[in-house]
């Protein structure tokens, strides 16, 4: 990727230096892991979600409708917090 960068014709953009394009290469390049990184705890959370459910459902029967109301209030008080925290 590197020798790449260095081969780059700069005439053609005199604006960017060698060092600035391998700079915002490199930052790509790791934006990209991190996203790859996280893709399979976002796979992961629902089905984790779904399993805990049912064993609950299984476990209580009709009362985990309880659980999942409070599971619903959670979230919007967790939402409703990281919007505050963010303005």
């Amino acid at each position: 990727m590197y020798t790449k960068a260095l081969k780059f014709p700069l005439i053609r953009n005199q604006e960017y230096s060698s060092g600035s394009i391998i700079n915002h290469m490199v930052v790509d390049v790791e934006n990209m892991s991190k996203i790859f990184g996280q893709l399979s705890q976002i796979i992961q959370m629902p089905v984790i979600m779904i399993i805990g459910l049912y064993v609950l459902y299984k476990t209580v029967g009709m009362a985990f409708i309880g659980g999942v109301l409070a599971l619903v209030l959670l979230g919007l008080v967790i939402m409703w917090f990281t919007k505050i925290l963010y303005q």
